[in-house]
């Protein structure tokens, strides 16, 4: 969904504006917005809680009996890095699944992108077209991508 948004917010944008730097300038904003609200929003993260509370309640009873099971089952940045850039390379290379998944998906995404590099000459110079009415045509490669049904 998203990749189809792009084109249609991102058309508009250009075409009302008769610029398309407006474009960087709006996701720029939007970025601002979200990165103010992330910061006002609670923390969630449980280890980050857990850790919190024991703190907490070390200050209160003036102990350090208190900890997590992250603090006692503490594993170096370095092992953490070397497995996550290990681990999609033998998932990848020992698991015939993952590897035919990844090329089905590669395939969908080139066709995908084919459209998109397919649509502003179908619209715009064939059709004449502006911008922001091409981008609306983006909108019919998310109402046409099939749903699950669960």
């Amino acid at each position: 969904m998203g990749p189809c948004l792009g084109p249609l917010f991102g058309g508009w944008i250009a075409y009302k504006t008769h610029q398309w730097r407006w474009i960087y300038w709006v996701l720029f904003i939007f970025v601002g917005v979200v990165f103010l609200s992330t910061l006002i929003a609670p923390e969630t993260l449980a280890a980050v809680l857990l850790k919190r509370k024991a703190a907490k309640k070390n200050k209160e009873e003036k102990t350090d009996v208190y900890v997590t099971e992250h603090q006692l089952k503490h594993v170096p940045l370095s092992v953490s890095l070397k497995a996550g850039m290990i681990r999609p390379f033998q998932l990848m290379f020992l698991e015939p699944i993952i590897l035919a998944m990844s090329f089905f998906l590669s395939f969908v995404y080139s066709l995908l992108y084919a459209t998109f590099f397919a649509f502003p000459i179908a619209f715009e110079e064939i059709r004449g077209w502006n911008m922001g009415m091409t981008g609306v045509s983006f909108v019919s490669i998310i109402v046409s991508r099939p749903t699950r049904h669960v």
